[in-house]
């Protein structure tokens, strides 16, 4: 009995937490990836920070420290109508979001990072499953 407890304990904790991490791809704060824009320009990689929504329902910052910093303490984010729909559940959240880094991405993007113009095009199927519980 108690074998098939802590069983069915561990696989609620693989769905809460989602897919694992690929280890082959970088992982870090936005600034790592501000710092070297060349180097990471179009790589996939794993951006861990706080999402803060700003303005407009559709509108994300996502910021190293949860707090207000710009420049190579923020990244502007793409692709993120999940984010939007989840938006009350994923406010205030610290977060690891798969994507690939993108250098002078503003164009399109949805955020305000002062002096900054680089970006994450979000995989938004990583966002879905290692949220989904969390943030539906």
């Amino acid at each position: 009995m108690r074998f098939a407890i802590l069983a069915f304990c561990l696989g609620l904790t693989g769905c809460v937490t989602g897919p694992a991490l690929d280890p082959a791809l970088p992982i870090g704060p936005p600034s790592k990836f501000n710092a070297e824009p060349d180097r990471y320009d179009r790589q996939q990689v794993y951006v861990q920070g706080y999402l803060e929504t700003r303005g407009h329902w559709w509108q994300f910052n996502f910021y190293e420290n949860g707090k207000q910093f710009a420049g190579n303490f923020c990244l502007n984010l793409e692709n993120i109508d999940w984010l939007a729909a989840h938006r009350s559940a994923m406010n205030g959240r610290h977060v690891v979001l798969k994507g690939a880094f993108r250098k002078g991405a503003w164009v399109d993007a949805l955020g305000g990072c002062d002096r900054n113009d680089n970006g994450l095009f979000i995989d938004e199927d990583f966002l879905k499953k290692r949220y989904r519980y969390q943030g539906q």
